[in-house]
């Protein structure tokens, strides 16, 4: 099994709680599962994210905004939606790189908006099929919080992130 582990909120700024989160998938369904999900980024968005600097993440994809943005209009069917997003994320990754500021059309955002929302339920789907195990601990930022930390393997993590 490889473990995949992320935290978030610990900070302590403005996240109410610490998350623990990890996930696990076996050696076998790792690259499958990761082959897929590079291709579903393909058929939905038309573009790979990483290639217009766009970081996969959940926090980033399911901002309030996509959500208002998917709404915007009635759903695209797929191929006008991948080729309205591709062009809007293009255009983000050509400003980034210096280039002028290029005006985005209203198509575009709610494109955007619904093509994030498939990717993220496709990704659960995908998840279910290479039987991929999903956990997490929320942890209240006022918690006890141990200064040393030793590692059943005999490190020593006496340093402090707080």
């Amino acid at each position: 099994m490889f473990l995949f582990i992320d935290e978030s909120g610990n900070d302590r700024r403005e996240a109410p709680y610490e998350i623990l989160a990890g996930t696990a998938v076996s050696e076998r369904d790792l690259w499958n599962l990761v082959q897929a999900v590079q291709s579903l980024e393909l058929e939905i968005f038309g573009v790979r994210l990483g290639d217009v600097g766009v970081e996969l993440k959940g926090k980033k994809l399911l901002k309030r905004k996509t959500f208002r943005h998917a709404g915007r209009m009635e759903p695209l069917g797929r191929e006008t939606r991948r080729v309205l997003c591709a062009e809007f994320l293009q255009k983000g990754r050509r400003e980034f790189l210096g280039g002028p500021v290029e005006p985005r059309r209203s198509e575009e955002f709610a494109a955007y908006g619904q093509a994030a929302l498939d990717f993220v339920r496709r990704v659960y789907s995908l998840c279910g099929d290479y039987r991929v195990k999903v956990f997490a601990s929320i942890v209240n930022p006022a918690a006890y919080h141990p200064r040393t930390l030793l590692c059943p393997f005999g490190f020593d993590y006496s340093h402090s992130t707080d």
